[in-house]
């Protein structure tokens, strides 16, 4: 193995390490974070980068959500049969599904079960 290949494996390595321990943080994860209450609408910050920076959530009317799917993600699907998708590692789906249902109450509740 030469140089170079090794340090390109190490460095791919500490990102995979970086981007892991970013993924599970606190950060990320905040039900406070990836959800906003606005009254009327709900903003939803769907990945790891837009919670990370906390940039502008994506505004839906909460009567326009009409069912919530926990599956690989977090699914919000809307009246006009569009979908917002919620990024969400394992130990947090339960976390974030309830969430929603306690924001969207009369939502249909799929939970589809994800092979470990």
């Amino acid at each position: 193995m030469t140089a170079a290949a090794i340090s390109a494996f190490i460095t791919a390595l500490l990102i995979s390490i970086a981007t892991k321990r970013l993924m599970n943080s606190n950060r990320i994860n905040d039900l406070d974070i990836i959800f906003t209450d606005y009254g009327d609408e709900v903003g939803v910050r769907r990945g790891g980068d837009s919670r990370f920076f906390k940039l502008s959530p994506k505004r839906v009317k909460k009567d326009r959500i009409v069912k919530i799917q926990q599956a690989g993600c977090i699914s919000l699907f809307t009246k006009g049969g569009n979908a917002i998708d919620i990024l969400a590692l394992d130990g947090n789906r339960e976390r974030i599904t309830n969430r929603a249902k306690e924001l969207f109450p009369h939502a249909e509740v799929v939970i589809i079960e994800v092979g470990r």
